[in-house]
Formats: structure tokens, sequence, C-alpha cells
């Protein structure tokens, strides 16, 4: 086995573990609370059938609204000013379900926008992150905020010159530690939002040069699927002869054209089969296309 399969194996395994670890935890904490609350809600829903004597549809279409009008309680959610917080929280991937798009247009927006939601906010959170460290680089270091900006955006690509380097002066690396935790905080989550920006966009031109190859192919095989080569001579698939060399001996016999190269038309038809047996016929192989 390839060692690229024996790594994927591994990280499905390794994550299929995970899960299951992580679902026994989770069953362990969580399912008794759950069991509990179930129980308890059903005695309230039972007294509540009793007491104002609802039947079984009538209390189902009061839970309906109920979970309906749960949204509008906050007032209304599309409104410009909703609207820009549903965006908000799109952009950020984190969807609350607070609201949600009901029209099919609404939808169908919210899935073409989605698409670039995730490099867009990758770029600005490495925007926020670098202008943010060269403000508090600027700061600690007395560097001018640029000078910060040009330290923070070549850590973070991982240039390093070194003509810059924090946690340098004032023997700030034993006298202060928060600013050393937050100098570590900054490169190492910095690191991981720029480089899942640089893995977004790398993927982004694979797949468009995987459509492109996809795209040659699928048009050479389109050229190709009616046309053969066999024996120097090139035969479509209906068996019309486009271009070649046929032998005299064939004569006016020859009605159809197979792909065999002794075209299968019978006892000593042609020059192959010159000192064959009259009764002998020759066994045509088979093409599949």
């Amino acid at each position: 086995m390839k060692r690229q399969n024996v790594r994927t194996l591994s990280l499905v395994v390794c994550t299929f573990t995970y899960l299951l670890i992580g679902a026994a935890v989770f069953d362990a904490l969580e399912s008794e609370t759950e069991y509990k609350r179930g129980k308890f809600l059903e005695e309230v829903r039972d007294n509540l059938k009793r007491k104002y004597k609802i039947s079984d549809e009538d209390y189902k279409m009061v839970e309906v609204i109920i979970i309906e009008s749960k949204p509008h309680k906050a007032g209304p959610q599309w409104k410009f000013t909703g609207a820009f917080y549903f965006a908000t929280v799109v952009l950020a991937m984190i969807g609350y379900g607070h609201s949600t798009p009901v029209t099919i247009a609404g939808k169908a927006f919210c899935m073409e926008a989605t698409e670039m939601n995730l490099m867009m906010a990758t770029g600005l959170l490495s925007s926020i992150i670098i202008t943010t460290g060269a403000a508090v680089f600027s700061r600690y270091e007395g560097w001018t905020y640029f000078d910060s900006f040009y330290y923070c955006f070549v850590t973070l690509t991982t240039i390093g010159f070194g003509d810059y380097v924090a946690l340098q002066n004032d023997q700030a690396l034993t006298q202060k530690p928060g600013y050393v935790a937050l100098s570590l905080v900054f490169i190492l989550f910095g690191l991981a939002v720029v480089a899942a920006s640089i893995n977004l966009l790398v993927l982004r031109f694979m797949t468009m040069n995987a459509e492109d190859v996809r795209r040659e192919d699928v048009e050479l095989q389109a050229s190709t699927e009616h046309v053969i080569t066999l024996d120097d001579d090139v035969v479509n698939v209906n068996g019309k002869l486009l271009a070649g060399h046929i032998g005299t001996a064939m004569g006016s016999d020859v009605d159809q054209i197979s792909v065999c190269s002794c075209t299968c038309l019978g006892p000593a038809k042609c020059q192959s089969h010159v000192f064959l047996e009259p009764g002998y016929q020759p066994r045509c192989r088979k093409f599949l296309f």
C-alpha cells in the first residue's frame, strides 16, 4: 500500500476514533439530563391538556404557533439592520439559526453569497490581525506604525528577515510576561489564519486547473468517440470507411466494411485467407466502443 494511502487511512481512523470518544463522553454527560427534561415536559404537557381540555390536534397547533412566533418576539428580522446582522453571521460562518431565509430567491442568494464567504472572512481576519498587531508592537517596541506593520507582515508570511524582532528590549522576556504571551498568541493565531487564506487560494487555483483539464478531456473524447484506427485504416463506429487501403482482391463483393483486418466476409475473400479451405469461416474479433 502506498504511503499516501496509509496516511489517508490513518487520518480517517483517527477522526472516526475521535468521534466515537466524543460521542461516548457527551452520551455520559448529557443523555440522563435530556431524559429527565423530556419526562418533565411530558408531565407539564399532560397537565395543561387536562386542565384546559385541549385536544391533541389543538395542542400540536399551539406548539407550531409558539415555535414559529419565537423569532418575531425580537422584532423584525429582515429589515436592513436585521439583514445586516444576518449577513454578518453568515459571513463569519456562525449560523445562530435565529432567522433563516424562507423564499426561494432568498435561499438561492444565500447559497451564492456563502461560496465566497470563507475566503473573504479569512482575508479580512488576516488584515485585522496584522493591523492590530502593528498597533500593539508599535506601542510596546517603540517602532513606527509602518515598521510594526512591516514586522507583522514579514512574521506572518514566514519570511523573517530578522531586521525587526520583538521581545528583545528592556528584558521583555523576563519582565513582561503578559507581553510575551500576547506576542506568542499573535504569532500562532496569525500564522494559522494566514496559512488558511493561502491554502484556500491554492485550492481555488487547483480547482480551476482541474476544471480546465476535465474540459479538455471531454472535448477530446467528444471529438474521437466516433473514429477508431485499426490496421492503418480509419473507420468510424457505424462501419463506414473513412480512409485507408483495401485490397483489390475484395472486388465488388464488399458491400459492408467490418473492423476486422480480413473484413469477415467469408472464405477466401482477402489475401490472408487464400490458402484456407472453402468451408472455413474466420472468427471476427469483437470490439466494444
